[in-house]
């Protein structure tokens, strides 16, 4: 999997609404330059859809991809 830049792109107002509402991890990955590995994406992508709790060791990353999403959550359409 090539790995994404964790420079924020351009977008016009259009793409960040749909990219808000459909695509959590390119909206934080592209948009907002977070930097995600596989289960913070597993994580981001299951919310779309569910309510997710996820039980992991320390340091994981669990609360960093949680204001993340909060942030993308409170964003969407």
């Amino acid at each position: 999997m090539p790995r994404r830049s964790s420079k924020p792109k351009e977008f016009t107002e259009l793409d960040l609404v749909v990219k808000g509402a459909t695509d959590p991890r390119g909206f934080l990955e592209d948009c907002c330059g977070a930097r995600l590995w596989t289960k913070q994406i597993e994580i981001a992508e299951t919310l779309v859809h569910h309510n997710v709790a996820v039980p992991a060791v320390f340091g994981v990353g669990k609360t960093f991809v949680a204001g993340w999403i909060t942030g993308w959550w409170l964003y969407k359409p």
